[in-house]
């Protein structure tokens, strides 16, 4: 009898081979020539191993109806699309003030006038006439060397609440005055990171509305 028709006949296969090569043929579409007709090309002994190794690498998969196809986890956070000017508010003040975003800088900046450094390591400032000229205090986290057009200068760095778009969180940010500068205010990528995407051809993309509780002095991080 010819190779072929003990292929037809199934004289020469178990059930459960013949299931798997059933399989593979409802998987992979064959016009001219069916899967098992081609593979009566192929001495026997090596044609069954072929059949049981692809059995053993796809059906598997395919008979759970596995896709290749990679989705985003439910739970990834998403980041937010940000222009280069943005408005930020102060929290828990509630002053809202223009900042640029500014992806090449490694920490945000707040415009501070006459600042003093108090005994117990306090920054005393007052913000510009345009922001209202509120004098605040806020605790020194660390200093920083900035460049400035003058050269190097060590400036202090404080941390403090700030709304950006949806979000709430807190951040460093080093005193310097801004007095010449468009902005009051600088976002660093401290900030960004994570959070934020930017789009420098757009402004005012992600309007500033703090979630509730962050004026109440609750400790609440958005992230």
């Amino acid at each position: 009898m010819a190779t072929n028709e003990l292929h037809r006949e199934g004289s020469r296969w178990l059930p459960s081979q013949l299931f798997r090569l059933n399989r593979l043929k409802e998987i992979f579409t064959v016009d001219s020539i069916n899967l098992s007709e081609r593979v009566s090309f192929v001495p026997d002994g090596l044609a069954l191993k072929i059949i049981l190794l692809w059995s053993l690498v796809v059906l598997p998969g395919r008979a759970r109806g596995d896709s290749l196809e990679f989705e985003t986890p439910p739970n990834a956070p998403q980041k937010i699309v940000i222009g280069e000017v943005e408005d930020v508010t102060l929290v828990p003040w509630g002053i809202k003030l223009p900042a640029r975003i500014d992806t090449g800088a490694d920490m945000s900046a707040l415009d501070a006038r006459g600042v003093s450094i108090l005994s117990n390591k306090i920054a005393d400032f007052r913000l510009g006439v345009r922001q209202g000229g509120l004098r605040l205090r806020l605790p020194i986290v660390e200093w920083r060397q900035v460049k400035t057009t003058v050269g190097n200068k060590t400036r202090p760095v404080v941390e403090i609440g700030i709304c950006l778009g949806p979000k709430f969180f807190r951040t460093a940010a080093f005193l310097t005055d801004r007095s010449e500068m468009s902005y009051p205010f600088l976002v660093g990528r401290s900030v960004l990171n994570g959070r934020f995407v930017v789009d420098t051809s757009r402004a005012n993309a992600a309007p500033t509305v703090c979630p509730p509780g962050v004026f109440l002095g609750e400790e609440f991080v958005s992230r």
